[in-house]
């Protein structure tokens, strides 16, 4: 006489009030983590369902060694996931907090901190940011005679940790200023700008400090993650530190490139709310001081023709054009180059930062076009 098969335990008491208070820890860092600026999904309470059905089905398998592998999966992947999170949080938030600070401005949201001291990544070099809250070496107010202003608006592109402030456009710029001005005319670039803005922080910006300097041009700078809402000058996507690291590798997995991932925040609405309506508000703006602007899209380190990408960055100055400002299309100059040679080494997905060589040839392209704004009847 056989004796009977032994019966499937389904959701024993200890492993399934184990998951349960996996998924409680998960779902209390979604809470935790919560940007409610940013325009992406939440990612966790995704994973959070995924999981529970991932559970759910395990417990209905009868082969041991798969029911075995699909439960340790339902374990170990929150527990990977809540580990990298918070180590990724912290090392980011930890970061931040060390240079940036709370802005009571509704829209500035956060500004450097004054009297900060910036470091670059290799530790070679320091910047201390100014009393103005801006990374930059200190200029004098009023303007002094026979000095012309440049004013930089942007992002942490200018501001760029890998470089020192030497290799830096906006200095480089400065000097290519200076070569070309005419005698007695003395170029000053003033980098009003902060890693993290988009172009709402960055017109209120404008406002709050830029024009305290008294500009004789605006070069506005335009990256295509420009248009997005974060408070706070952290790697995350939505809530998640841990999805930024891997979000390129998901991208190029599906086969989309990194300009297909940009072209979501280039949809009419968050396009019009972030970038277009900074736009028109600086054309208000600056309807009462007489300066001029240059409305320049800095290339992404992809390949320099992707028809994507080159949508967007016309997109962007149509905006400004529509406002009557002067645009340039810095890509342009990168044209028939290998993007691989303005990459940072070991740094395939930091494709919004180019490498020294590519901060000079956007320098190059911004001097070029900036000299005939500046100085439209001066031949050298």
């Amino acid at each position: 006489m056989t004796s009977p098969a032994p019966t499937l335990q389904r959701f024993a008491p200890l492993p399934t009030i184990a998951f349960l208070l996996l998924v409680v820890l998960l779902e209390a860092w979604a809470f935790h983590a919560t940007d409610p600026d940013f325009p992406i999904g939440d990612p966790f309470h995704v994973m959070t369902v995924l999981l529970v059905g991932l559970f759910v089905a395990a417990s209905y398998v009868r082969q041991r060694v798969i029911r075995v592998t699909l439960f340790s999966l339902t374990f170990a992947l929150p527990i990977l996931v809540l580990v990298a999170e918070i180590r990724l949080a912290t090392r980011d938030v930890d970061m931040s907090n060390s240079r940036i600070a709370q802005s009571a401005d509704g829209l500035l949201r956060f500004t450097y901190r004054p009297g900060a001291v910036v470091r670059n990544r290799e530790n070679t070099a320091s910047l201390q940011v100014t009393a103005d809250g801006l990374l930059d070496v200190p200029h004098a107010v009023p303007k002094p005679p026979g000095v012309v202003r440049i004013v930089v608006l942007g992002d942490s592109v200018p501001n760029d940790g890998t470089l020192s402030f030497p290799q830096r456009f906006p200095h480089l710029l400065e000097g290519l200023l200076k070569a070309a001005a005419p005698p007695g005319i003395t170029p000053e670039v003033v980098n009003v700008s902060c890693e993290g803005y988009n172009t709402i922080q960055e017109e209120r910006l404008l406002e709050k400090i830029g024009l305290r300097y008294q500009p004789d041009l605006v070069l506005w700078t335009y990256v295509l993650n420009d248009p997005y809402l974060q408070n706070g000058g952290y790697r995350r996507m939505g809530n998640s530190f841990f999805l930024f690291q891997f979000a390129p590798l998901l991208l190029l997995a599906t086969g989309g490139s990194f300009c297909d991932g940009f072209a979501y925040l280039h949809a009419d609405y968050a396009f019009d709310l972030v970038v277009r309506n900074s736009l028109e508000r600086a054309k208000l703006v600056l309807e009462r001081v007489p300066v001029k602007v240059l409305f320049a899209t800095l290339p992404i380190v992809e390949h320099f023709d992707n028809a994507v990408c080159l949508r967007l960055y016309d997109k962007a100055i149509a905006a400004a054009k529509d406002q009557g400002f002067a645009t340039t299309r810095v890509v342009d100059s990168f044209q028939g180059e290998d993007y691989h040679a303005f990459a940072k080494p070991g740094e395939p997905f930091d494709v919004t930062h180019p490498n020294a060589a590519g901060h000079q040839r956007m320098a190059e392209h911004l001097a070029k076009a900036a000299i005939p704004i500046l100085w439209p009847n001066h031949t050298r």
